[in-house]
């Protein structure tokens, strides 16, 4: 019985050690306990110390799925830095509409809304205003998993324009008044990239690779009269032969050219004509440079980050990314007049936007 006495000592003083050592382990982590956000945000890292983690089942998803969930007071700490950056590209965008006279009091916004291209999806109140070769690609792919049409974003091929502006209405084709409620009263985005960075994308998707992308439309459409324009002699049959053969130079000749005509394309008209952030208030100017973290910051907004993820870029049916370095060889090969021009023609969507002549 002695012998069983200490024994039963023993043990309780071994169990009183090991609920020791358990709870300063367990304390050593609550206390400092580092989360890493780079799946969704990769320049955002944040320390949650004693007292930050409660009680709060609510899904974070800014989180990992594996991580803990943390308060709204310290997601709203994380998040300050990036909510202050896309704050100041609206200030931004203000100002040069300001100072460049570009507010249109005058302009009833009735008639802004019918005549601008902008997306609509009633049942998460979202107003997207998609920019050509700026992932509206895979912003079609979001849309369409929200609207119910495909389960994942991935069951949608390269035929995604058509299959999602068949089934659903732009902005513009409601009646006024309901044009008016939902742009006073949906989150509204749109996304955008250094101007000349999408220009040689468009050449390069239409014209330079537009045998391989099958390109037809274009490479008639736009191929023969911008043949026709940069040679003026030459006969019918000569241009047809020649559409596939467009340069840049000629390229970018032709849309200076005819820009802010009706001659003008989609894929590489200028974002303040596309979108009129003048006269419509967009709550969410992304950008491409910053493109995950910007499409999750959307997702989250309206809220449908965990259900739906932003599609990888391999989803797209035609690649055509561009570096900096390829940029400069496109633009070398332009005269001093025709790049002039250029410059001329989207110094506001540089200015706008905040970024840099090359």
């Amino acid at each position: 019985m002695r012998c069983d006495g200490h024994l039963l000592k023993l043990l309780i003083v071994v169990s009183i050690l090991i609920t020791i050592g358990l709870f300063h382990y367990t304390g050593y982590f609550r206390s400092n306990r580092t989360v890493r956000m780079s799946q969704r945000f990769p320049d955002i890292t944040v320390t949650i110390r004693e007292g930050d983690l409660q009680a709060d089942t609510t899904h974070t998803n800014y989180l990992p799925d594996n991580d803990t969930n943390i308060t709204q007071t310290t997601l709203h700490n994380m998040l300050m830095p990036l909510e202050n950056e896309l704050e100041e590209r609206r200030r931004q965008l203000k100002v040069t509409c300001s100072t460049n006279s570009l507010y249109q009091d005058h302009v009833n916004l009735e008639n802004v809304t019918a005549s601008t291209t902008i997306y609509v999806d009633d049942k998460y109140k979202v107003l997207y205003c998609p920019i050509h070769k700026v992932a509206t690609s895979n912003w079609r792919r979001v849309l369409m998993v929200l609207a119910g049409d495909v389960k994942n974003e991935s069951q949608v091929g390269k035929d995604h324009y058509l299959a999602y502006t068949s089934k659903h209405k732009p902005l513009k084709t409601f009646s006024p008044a309901e044009r008016l409620r939902r742009i006073h009263t949906y989150k509204k985005f749109f996304f955008v990239r250094h101007p000349f960075e999408r220009l040689v994308s468009a050449f390069r998707d239409k014209f330079e690779m537009g045998v391989a992308h099958e390109e037809w439309w274009y490479m008639k459409t736009f191929g023969v009269p911008i043949k026709k324009w940069a040679h003026p002699e030459m006969s019918a049959r000569e241009l047809d032969a020649q559409k596939t053969k467009v340069t840049f130079e000629e390229f970018i000749g032709y849309v200076t050219a005819f820009a802010n005509t009706k001659q003008i394309d989609m894929h590489w008209d200028q974002y303040h004509r596309l979108c009129r952030p003048c006269d419509i208030d967009y709550d969410i100017i992304g950008k491409y440079e910053t493109l995950d973290r910007d499409t999750n910051f959307v997702l989250h907004e309206i809220g449908v980050y965990d259900i739906v993820h932003f599609p990888t870029t391999k989803l797209n049916n035609h690649n055509t990314h561009t570096s900096v370095t390829s940029i400069d060889s496109y633009m070398s090969q332009l005269s001093p007049t025709v790049y002039q021009n250029l410059k001329e023609v989207y110094s506001l969507d540089f200015e706008m936007f905040g970024y840099d002549m090359m």
